[in-house]
């Protein structure tokens, strides 16, 4: 979180761009890219303007875009949470929010002091309004990616949380349905919500792991 936050508005391109550009720094032709929430959007956009250095895409608790009419919203309800007001009097209660809604609430009440933990790190290190604003912006951009997703060729691994709230889990069944000439695989992570990666985080990265070996043995 220390890198720059300018006060521009940011797009999900440029986070492709951002992607493409750490690539070549690295000299990395192609990849397996794995994008969650927001990350999704940006591995959709690298593959919609980079496809051929693209060697699989991995998606989670993502979808085709807030900016994409076939994208499954939240409620309006968790709307007005991604919109509360994050000055410094309402940072706490506003964080408290968010962990509500982002974690599962089984994973809230066996994990409490993770949730202090996390709070703590929140309210110590603030990530300026602005540039949440702006990320959160970025994301009502993104898309539609809906248009693009049967131009998919390479192994696809959708994964998503049975009950995210913030990225409902229709948007892994629309990816299911509508990635049709790639080669897909799909895992609905149980009793999870959007932040499936980490209550789940050893069968997450079996379930990675188990993929790229299925992928890279085919090449």
């Amino acid at each position: 979180g220390k890198s720059d936050k300018p006060e521009t508005p940011y797009l999900v391109e440029d986070f492709a761009e951002d992607i493409r550009l750490v690539l070549d720094d690295l000299g990395i032709e192609k990849s397996a890219i794995l994008g969650l929430s927001m990350g999704g959007f940006a591995a959709l956009a690298f593959h919609r303007k980079y496809p051929e250095r693209l060697t699989a895409l991995m998606l989670g608790c993502t979808g085709p875009g807030l900016n994409d009419p076939r994208h499954v919203m939240f409620s309006k309800e968790i709307e007005e949470v991604l919109w509360s007001d994050r000055s410094e009097e309402q940072l706490e209660a506003t964080t408290r929010k968010y962990l509500n809604e982002f974690f599962h609430e089984d994973f809230r009440k066996e994990n409490p002091e993770l949730m202090e933990r996390l709070l703590k790190m929140a309210v110590e290190n603030p990530q300026p309004a602005h540039a949440y604003t702006r990320q959160l912006e970025a994301c009502y951009s993104a898309g539609p990616f809906s248009q693009t997703l049967e131009e998919i060729k390479v192994p696809v691994l959708i994964m998503h949380g049975n009950d995210d709230v913030i990225t409902p889990v229709g948007n892994a069944l629309f990816f299911a349905q509508h990635i049709n000439n790639a080669e897909l695989f799909m895992h609905i992570f149980q009793n999870a919500g959007h932040m499936f990666f980490v209550e789940k985080k050893m069968l997450f990265i079996r379930t990675v792991r188990d993929f790229l070996d299925r992928v890279f043995e085919e090449v």
